[in-house]
């Protein structure tokens, strides 16, 4: 569900960061490139959080998921930087970016 919804959203956010510098292709390929980090730490994490959720129950890491996952998108929609009115704002959004998403990955 969650990627449903931020499959649509994320190509922008990552169009207007700092290294993406407006073009969509940019925003594109580091969205690919995203996604694979996130892909990544789930095929890495999974196996472990499978094996502690099975000993401690399914609730905390349920709790976990949807942390890292609010990380993730408040991250995200502090790093766009399409406009300079914005009263919160990070630098080096596409960092920030990157980090959300193996945070996200691994949660």
């Amino acid at each position: 569900f969650g990627i449903s919804l931020s499959a649509t959203v994320f190509p922008y956010v990552w169009t207007y960061t700092p290294l993406g510098g407006g073009d969509p292709i940019e925003g594109a390929s580091l969205h690919s490139i995203g996604v694979t980090l996130n892909a990544a730490c789930e095929f890495v994490s999974a196996a472990l959080l499978g094996m502690l959720s099975d000993r401690f129950g399914r609730k905390p890491f349920l709790i976990l998921a949807i942390t890292g996952q609010v990380l993730d998108f408040t991250f995200a929609a502090l790093a766009t930087q399409d406009r300079d009115d914005y009263v919160l704002s990070i630098d080096n959004g596409h960092t920030w970016l990157f980090s959300a998403r193996i945070i996200a990955g691994l949660c």
